[in-house]
């Protein structure tokens, strides 16, 4: 059982903690007759502290009984985490009590944009920053950040301007790049709404439309990510001055690409395909507009540990079923994508991946007998040897 710890420790502890969220002044605690296997600590002002799991003594949870709001809650919870965690395994209450009494402070909250600026990492409880309730709370600091976000990401590109230029006709280019995999998966009543819907949200991230999605975007990780999309884009350096690496990701319903996607010399990817067939898994049916269901919720019912082969493999379907034609030259431009190099992730095993490809290559349409290969319970046991065979 881990040790808890002292009486004298928690009670300054917590005395701190209501003198800077509560407003009172903690006099007196106890612990109460402690179980062997639940020990709780009880306070004067109704707040309970236990450990529920004892083989995590980083995992403690604060019961709000008497709490006076869900802000003052959610403060205390992370305060007392932290607190708690670090006093019981390293001694440092005290040094921990002086760095509490900074948090919401103006500098306190300046080093918390720079935090979130430098590694897109912030408090979703916003513990210690301004506000009245906690809607106005999480409204204002949100504000706060991505304005920061906006004019950071800005600054940085001054000067710098993607060499690639959209198409034309943009909506007609993204209808017809999808179309032949809307057309291969889906039956002709559901090819209509699937176009309109990733038509509509696949989005090139360009300086047109920066500032509409970093101060929209419904996650600021999200946000985040996307600005760094950007300014590696126009080559400018990222926020956290290390290459990000992603050229596309997709949320929910919506799919954020590069404009480096129109220098992408590998003849095998494709990643506007690849974020949206992630759509698929993402996304309800009847909030898409489709039809409900027996056998799944979402667009299609893709195996949580297929999710990225599944992108991966109708990504690379896509170019070589464009590319040829005849099953034999298709098993070619397979293995000639095996010689340039797969798919740098871990969650994608190449053998069962060049599975996938292969069987789709013998199958009749490519395009659905991929997606049934990633269905639950649906994993081929085959080879890459045998399938090369």
């Amino acid at each position: 059982m881990h040790k808890l710890p002292s009486e004298a420790s928690i009670r300054a502890l917590f005395r701190n903690i209501r003198r800077l969220w509560l407003g009172k002044s903690l006099s007196r605690c106890q612990l109460s007759p402690a179980p062997q296997i639940v020990p709780h600590l009880k306070f004067t002002y109704g707040l309970r502290v236990s450990t529920r799991r004892l083989d995590n003594p980083r995992f403690w949870e604060i019961n709000p009984e008497g709490m006076r709001s869900p802000t003052r809650y959610a403060a205390t919870r992370g305060l007392a985490y932290r607190m708690l965690d670090s006093g019981r395994q390293n001694g440092m209450l005290e040094a921990k009590t002086a760095a509490l009494e900074q948090i919401g402070t103006p500098q306190w909250t300046d080093s918390e944009v720079e935090r979130y600026l430098r590694t897109g990492e912030y408090d979703s409880f916003f513990i210690g920053w301004p506000g009245s309730n906690l809607a106005d709370i999480a409204t204002r600091a949100s504000q706060r950040l991505r304005s920061a976000l906006l004019t950071e990401t800005l600054r940085r590109s001054r000067g710098s301007e993607s060499v690639s230029r959209l198409p034309v006709d943009l909506h007609a280019w993204r209808s017809e790049k999808l179309k032949p995999m809307v057309d291969g998966i889906f039956d002709p009543s559901e090819r209509a709404t699937v176009i309109r819907l990733l038509s509509d949200n696949v989005v090139f991230v360009t300086r047109s439309n920066l500032q509409k999605i970093l101060l929209t975007e419904r996650w600021l990780s999200t946000a985040w990510d996307v600005a760094n999309i950007f300014l590696e884009s126009v080559k400018a350096p990222t926020l956290s001055g290390q290459p990000c690496n992603i050229v596309g990701l997709s949320q929910e319903t919506r799919c954020y690409v590069s404009m480096v996607y129109f220098d992408e010399t590998d003849p095998f990817a494709d990643f506007v395909v690849h974020e949206a067939a992630h759509v698929f898994h993402n996304s309800r049916r009847v909030a898409c507009g489709l039809a409900a269901s027996a056998r799944t919720d979402y667009i299609l019912n893709i195996d949580y540990r297929m999710r990225e082969t599944f992108a991966y493999a109708c990504e690379a379907w896509s170019r070589i079923s464009s590319a040829a034609h005849r099953r034999d030259d298709r098993k070619a431009l397979i293995l000639q994508h095996a010689d340039r190099g797969l798919p740098s992730d871990d969650r994608v095993n190449h053998d069962e991946y060049l599975d996938v490809l292969f069987d789709a290559a013998r199958a009749h349409n490519g395009w659905q007998r991929i997606a049934k290969r990633c269905e639950p319970r649906q994993r081929a046991s085959k080879s890459f040897q045998s399938a090369v065979d």
